[in-house]
């Protein structure tokens, strides 16, 4: 168990004594590949967060965005959960895990790789998404990505379908030509198998250095929201567009996961929040 664990564990109970309850924040949780060795973790986390939350569907999550509206009907607080990069193991996630729970989730996939055959997948996966050379990695790095049919199967089910990038590209790295390939198109890409635009974006990497202002821009005239993966609560009474989002380590106790669902870490990131909400065109900072 990390130190950090072992510290925020023991934070936990008493940083919730001494805190003013929040309103009106929707926390999101990002995950990634979920393996085999992973999910009996993952469903203990699952069945502590409904229990310890309020969670939202996608379509719940975008209406409160857009509103400022209420988010739980209960004092507990109100989450969504999201999955990057598309892996095939979140389809059987959604399936046996979410399925079970009637928990419906986000999940942002890169059209350019779901597109690709299943020869060129992985060269395409280590290249973009681990950014090496398939003969880098070892043989327990996942490499397949879901299908169309698979993501429209969770369409169907209730669940939301992001684009992450047509590549899974960093785009504070492209010029205009890349941002209009990676973003546009692959919205486009995205929309056309899906049968119909999707309101989530989620930017490769997540970090503030993976992003700019040009980018967000170009994100939200395709898409309605641009979710980064900065720590944070997100003020739903602000209507803010661009949305942040919390890792979590499943191996952690669940006194860290409660001390990430109270935002305790919140206050490493501030400087990063405040130069990704200034990228907002519609920004006043």
């Amino acid at each position: 168990m990390k130190i950090k664990h072992i510290g925020a564990a023991g934070l936990a109970s008493f940083r919730r004594l001494i805190q003013r309850p929040k309103e009106q924040e929707l926390r999101i949780f990002l995950f990634h590949d979920i393996s085999q060795y992973d999910r009996k973790r993952f469903t203990k986390f699952i069945r502590w967060l409904k229990a310890a939350a309020y969670i939202l569907s996608p379509s719940e999550a975008a209406e409160v965005i857009r509103s400022g509206g209420a988010l739980s009907p209960s004092r507990k607080p109100a989450c969504l959960l999201t999955f990057d990069d598309g892996f095939v193991s979140n389809y059987s996630v959604a399936e046996e895990i979410l399925a079970e729970m009637n928990i419906k989730a986000v999940f942002f996939v890169c059209p350019g790789l779901v597109d690709a055959s299943d020869e060129e997948q992985p060269s395409l996966v280590a290249k973009h998404v681990f950014q090496c050379e398939l003969s880098s990695l070892s043989s327990s790095v996942p490499f397949q990505i879901m299908n169309w049919s698979q993501l429209r199967k969770l369409r169907d089910a209730g669940h939301a379908i992001g684009n992450h990038g047509m590549w899974h590209r960093r785009l504070s790295l492209l010029n205009l030509t890349q941002f209009n390939e990676e973003i546009g198109t692959g919205a486009e890409l995205l929309a056309r198998e899906i049968d119909g635009e999707t309101p989530w974006y989620a930017y490769a990497f997540g970090d503030i250095e993976s992003i700019n202002k040009q980018a967000v821009a170009k994100v939200l005239r395709h898409h309605e929201f641009c979710r980064s993966g900065i720590r944070g609560g997100n003020q739903t009474m602000s209507r803010e567009r661009l949305l942040l989002a919390d890792q979590i380590d499943l191996n952690a106790p669940v006194g860290y996961w409660r001390f990430i669902l109270d935002g305790g870490f919140d206050f490493r990131y501030r400087k990063a929040r405040k130069r990704y909400f200034a990228m907002n065109p519609d920004s006043k900072l």
